[in-house]
């Protein structure tokens, strides 16, 4: 069962009865996508003119959303992997929590086909790919890494070293991972994969996280 939940900062996200975890965090999901993905991500790119990302897990699609909304003077392909895509109607129901500016542009990312590439404007291509993170097909290279997944504690097999040995092998030089998990042993792994490991502050809730670069 899926059901929408509000979080402390007034924005709203999904609670999965399967997985017994939220999508975000309950201090705040819009604040947490932003602070995690977009200002230490995305943002941390900002001197590429065209950037190719990869996102582990489309979820609600609000990464997606807030990377289009901070795409104005950057070409972007975004390639974002889901194995369970949710209904349309929980999309609907998400759409009607989010602020009427961005809802056309959210109803753009969601209505984008899957397994294939969708120009949502001029300068951002989405290309939702409906896989396991372990049978995705990876056929570009990526500057910049979103991982989404469900924890590590509910969902380990989103966290196993041959998903990241294969992300590793398709990150660019100097290409960031971004992610909110903090767990030692995801950090230790991909260190031995050969990537730079920061621990940063958390967002709201959580003490930290982590931006792993590829030297």
């Amino acid at each position: 069962m899926i059901k929408i939940t509000k979080t402390n900062d007034g924005s709203y996200t999904l609670y999965s009865s399967h997985h017994d975890e939220l999508y975000h965090s309950k201090h705040g999901a819009r604040t947490e996508s932003e602070y995690v993905f977009i200002k230490n991500g995305l943002k941390k790119c900002h001197h590429y003119k065209e950037i190719s990302i990869l996102e582990l897990g489309f979820g609600t699609g609000l990464n997606s959303l807030l990377t289009y909304l901070e795409s104005k003077h950057q070409t972007i392909l975004y390639t974002s992997i889901e194995a369970y895509p949710l209904p349309n109607t929980t999309h609907n129901q998400y759409l009607e929590t989010l602020p009427k500016k961005e809802q056309n542009s959210y109803q753009s990312i969601i209505k984008a086909p899957w397994d294939k590439h969708h120009d949502i404007s001029t300068n951002f291509t989405l290309h939702k790919q409906k896989s396991l993170f372990q049978t995705m097909k990876l056929t570009t290279t990526y500057d910049l890494v979103y991982a989404d997944a469900f924890s590590p504690r509910k969902q380990p097999e989103c966290w196993t070293t041959d998903i990241y040995k294969k992300i590793y092998n398709h990150m660019n030089p100097n290409a960031i991972l971004i992610t909110y998990c903090s767990q030692g042993l995801f950090k230790r792994m991909l260190s031995k994969l050969g990537l730079t490991v920061q621990t940063l502050p958390g967002p709201p809730g959580k003490r930290e996280m982590t931006l792993a670069t590829k030297r």
